[in-house]
């Protein structure tokens, strides 16, 4: 391989040698490689309302969201969907049969809800990267 050097004469490049363009290409592509390789983690909205629409009626208090996927504060979340996304979680005060019989709220989606919910969840894979999960939207 040849280069012009500063004064315009051809001089011959090594094998080790590279021209300043050169570099520049191949960091370009692969950067450009592992960007279009790359898709980014699932956003707690979106691991949040997939878990609801897996769980149906069953829906999910706080004890269970911790334990699933490591929330710890729900009614944050289910307020964030609510004000953002105009998603109403319907929900129930529930006592847990456990050693203090605590008392908490379980969440689900409502009939008319789930379909707003999976579309979010489509709308939140896709600007992620990911191909839509749900069809029936």
């Amino acid at each position: 391989m040849t280069q012009q050097n500063k004064n315009g004469a051809l001089q011959s490049l090594t094998a080790g040698q590279r021209t300043d363009q050169e570099r520049k290409n191949n960091h370009n592509q692969g950067v450009n490689m592992i960007a279009q390789n790359t898709v980014k983690s699932m956003t707690k909205k979106e691991v949040f309302l997939t878990t609801l629409i897996n769980r149906d009626k069953e829906g999910l208090n706080p004890l269970q969201a911790a334990k699933i996927y490591g929330d710890t504060c729900l009614s944050s979340i289910v307020s964030d969907i609510r004000k953002d996304d105009g998603i109403t979680l319907e929900r129930e005060t529930v006592t847990l049969d456990n050693h203090f019989k605590t008392t908490c709220t379980r969440y689900w989606l409502s009939n008319d809800d789930m379909p707003k919910a999976k579309k979010m969840v489509n709308q939140l894979r896709i600007k992620r990267g990911e191909q839509p999960l749900f069809t029936d939207v």
